[in-house]
């Protein structure tokens, strides 16, 4: 029976990426992780925030999180992308209302609620874990995005030890003055292009766990 070249292999090994609509994007492309190719099999959480993982939270999509989680078998290596949807206007509107004296000190709040989370899967399921920066689509958030994935990323860098490590390549998805997405990697104005996945593969070459 013939079959399109361009149809999944469904014989390749599997790495896991959990996210919000975002994981979509590479949902099952093949990327090569340890020099052999692999198949991203998504964990989707629609619609969650970093804020919504504090353990108050009664938000549905908490609860799908925490369900969807288990889907990858114990030991996976799992890359988290979440953060972007913080960025739209649950920061800035924490600042507006004097909760936060700026958007660092809300997204220094967030990014410990998403940390303090991953580390309980890491020990619960005991996942090789590499936290992808959030998207810096939109044109009217970006700014917002950098500051958030700036302080992401220092707190990830500062536990790395720990087994939590970082995919460095937010740099590369803007443009030389750093004001813009390259327009390649523009998918529909809010997510990226699959174009982007050589960076996220480069990157997890260099922080590969065993």
């Amino acid at each position: 029976m013939p079959f399109h070249e361009q149809l999944v292999d469904w014989n390749k090994p599997l790495i896991y990426l959990s996210g919000d609509s975002h994981a979509l994007v590479s949902a099952w492309q093949s990327i090569k992780f340890r020099g052999v190719p692999h198949l991203i099999k998504p964990l989707l959480v629609t619609g969650l925030k970093c804020w919504h993982l504090r353990p108050e939270s009664n938000f549905y999509p908490k609860y799908n999180f925490w369900n969807i989680i288990p889907n990858a078998p114990r030991g996976s290596h799992v890359i988290f992308q979440y953060g972007e949807i913080d960025c739209r206007e649950g920061l800035v509107v924490a600042m507006h209302k004097c909760i936060y004296e700026d958007i660092a000190e809300g997204a220094a709040v967030a990014a410990d609620i998403y940390l303090k989370v991953l580390f309980e899967i890491k020990e619960k399921y005991d996942y090789r874990i590499y936290i992808h920066p959030p998207s810096p689509v939109i044109d009217v958030t970006r700014d917002i995005v950098k500051i958030f994935t700036n302080v992401l990323k220092e707190k990830v860098l500062a536990v790395q030890s720990k087994g939590i490590m970082w995919l460095d390549f937010e740099e590369s998805l803007l443009t030389p003055d750093k004001t813009k997405l390259i327009s390649d990697f523009d998918l529909d104005g809010t997510h990226m292009n699959p174009k982007y996945l050589y960076l996220l593969e480069s990157a997890l070459e260099k922080v590969v766990q065993d």
